[in-house]
C-alpha cells in the first residue's frame, strides 16, 4: 500500500505521505491486537470500521498471475476491480 498527495489518519493512526505499507505494518499502526495475512488481510482489501484498505496491483500482474484491470483514472482516484463474490465489476476509490 502506498499513500501519496496528503497524510491520512484512521482512529489515530497516521500514515506518511508517500509512505509504503505492507498488510501488517497497516495492523499494527491501526493498534490491531493480532496483526495476519490471513483471513480478510490475505485478500487484495480489508475493511476495517468505516475504511477499506486496497492491496492492488496497477499493470503487473499479482503473485497468483491474476491481471486484474486496477488504473489510476486521477492523481488521487484509483479504479480496482473487485473479486467476483463483491457482485463483480469495478470499484472507485480515492486516496
Amino acid at each position: 500500500m502506498q499513500i501519496t498527495h496528503r497524510e491520512r489518519e484512521h482512529d489515530g493512526a497516521k500514515f506518511e505521505v508517500g509512505g509504503k505499507y505492507s498488510r501488517i505494518e497497516v495492523q499494527e499502526l491501526l493498534g490491531l491486537p493480532e496483526p495476519t495475512t490471513s483471513g480478510k488481510w490475505g485478500t487484495g482489501y480489508a475493511r476495517e470500521g468505516d475504511e477499506f484498505y486496497v492491496f492492488a496491483n496497477v499493470g503487473t500482474a499479482g503473485r497468483t498471475g491474476h491481471d486484474y484491470k486496477n488504473e489510476w483514472v486521477s492523481d488521487d482516484v484509483m479504479q480496482w476491480e473487485a473479486k467476483g463474490r463483491l457482485g463483480g465489476g469495478s470499484r472507485r476509490s480515492r486516496r
